[in-house]
């Protein structure tokens, strides 16, 4: 029976070995497991911060495409403004012209009336068509600016 003895001792260090290796290996299965469970919720946090960055950033984007598109609408009519600024009045303009007009219209009557210099009444009549052109043109200006201004 001492042969009996030893086998079963043997099967006693065997199943007890196995045991503490079994033992071991649910040990670092656990702690694996631990740490995969860590590091999926660090994962999902890290997904949702991720989330929340983005959208962020997409408001600041969208945010900053407004901004642009303001400004050049802001450049847009300071140089509109900056161009009628520095256009001189089409009133003034057109009563300068008209006064030219009135001033050549004298002349050339009087020089119809004795003065027979027909050089003279040629280039006051020049004068005048021109004159009248460019009041024309300014006529047309003015109501160019003027629709413009009834667009905006």
């Amino acid at each position: 029976m001492p042969f009996l003895r030893t086998r079963e001792m043997e099967k006693l260090l065997t199943a007890e070995r196995l045991y503490g290796e079994v033992k071991s290996q649910r040990d670092a299965f656990a702690t694996a497991d631990a740490e995969a469970k860590e590091k999926t919720s660090r994962s999902q946090a890290s997904t949702a911060k991720m989330k929340t960055l983005t959208n962020a950033l997409q408001r600041y984007d969208q945010e900053l495409q407004e901004l642009r598109s303001e400004r050049k609408d802001k450049e847009t009519k300071a140089a509109m403004l900056r161009s009628q600024a520095n256009t001189p009045g089409l009133a003034d303009r057109k009563r300068q012209v008209q006064e030219d007009i009135d001033r050549n219209l004298e002349e050339a009557r009087e020089l119809q009336e004795g003065q027979s210099r027909e050089s003279k009444i040629s280039e006051l009549t020049g004068k005048l068509n021109a004159a009248e052109h460019s009041l024309a043109d300014i006529e047309q200006r003015a109501e160019h600016v003027h629709l413009q201004k009834v667009g905006t």
